[in-house]
């Protein structure tokens, strides 16, 4: 899938979520486990989790050389479970993804590049009863464009 400047957002976004969607098995085999923001709909069991949030990517433009611009992107991915271990589990899933597919997919066809994993955080809470466990996976991606294409 190409990215365009008029629509880059959401291209990002969408190369992201398609990242994960095929290369990170949801472990209880729903088709609708990975968003945009956490869910809106009332979470009352444990069996509504694990859930991945991918967040609108912050990003800023500059110059790359004289003729190419890059954009360069934080991607946080977003992990929630009710399981410590499973949090674990995802965390490995997605940091393998980005890594196998750094140049294979990402690279060929859309100029998007995953070029590290700025960290990553822990932390449990709290949700309805329920104990929550948390953990973000902050990656940087960069897209380069020639300019005036």
């Amino acid at each position: 899938m190409p990215i365009a400047k008029s629509t880059i957002w959401t291209d990002t976004w969408n190369v992201i979520f398609n990242l994960i969607k095929d290369n990170v098995a949801d472990p209880l085999g729903r088709s609708k486990w990975i968003y945009s923001a956490f869910p809106e709909f009332r979470i009352e069991s444990k069996d509504n989790y694990p859930i991945i949030v991918i967040p609108p990517l912050p990003g800023i433009e500059d110059q790359f050389t004289m003729e190419k611009g890059k954009f360069t992107f934080e991607c946080p991915i977003e992990i929630y479970s009710s399981k410590a271990f499973e949090v674990d589990s995802l965390s490995n899933d997605v940091f393998k993804a980005f890594n196998i597919k750094r140049y294979i997919t990402l690279r060929s066809g859309n100029g998007l590049m995953l070029t590290r994993l700025l960290g990553r955080t822990y932390d449990m809470f709290l949700r309805g009863g329920i104990k929550i466990h948390n953990s973000t996976l902050r990656f940087e991606c960069q897209w380069i464009y020639t300019r005036g294409a």
